[in-house]
């Protein structure tokens, strides 16, 4: 797929950004495919942002962030619960260090801390706004 792909966007940068002649210009040129990012990171099947969020299997079904094989483990990330994308990723390393708290005997967040994600889905608008 890499080489046709390539062609196709080489043609509309030519076509509408006024490009004509890019390829005579490239000096330099890398690729980083997803058969590059598993091998080099490890990240299944190449996939930047972890494990797909979507579809019948995976949806609802991430890895929780407790690991259920390595006691002492906690997940954090696009591939743990809840999920990819910069907001996600750092509640789910909340949710990780939460974990990891109560597990140690600590009586995790406040609910103060628990709420304030959803504050402002709660919040009632004032007659002013």
């Amino acid at each position: 797929m890499f080489a046709p792909y390539r062609q196709t966007i080489l043609d509309k940068l030519k076509r509408t950004a006024g490009m004509e002649d890019i390829e005579e210009r490239i000096v330099v040129e890398g690729a980083l495919t997803p058969v590059d990012i598993h091998e080099r990171y490890k990240v299944l099947n190449g996939a930047i942002y972890g494990l797909a969020s979507h579809g019948a299997f995976l949806g609802a079904f991430k890895p929780g962030n407790r690991s259920r094989q390595v006691k002492g483990l906690y997940l954090a990330g696009g591939a743990a619960h809840p999920g990819p994308g910069m907001p996600m990723v750092m509640m789910s390393g909340w949710i990780a260090a939460d974990s990891l708290d109560q597990d140690l005997g600590g009586r995790g967040m406040s609910e103060a801390a628990r709420e304030a994600g959803q504050r402002d889905a709660l919040r009632v608008p004032l007659a002013a706004e």
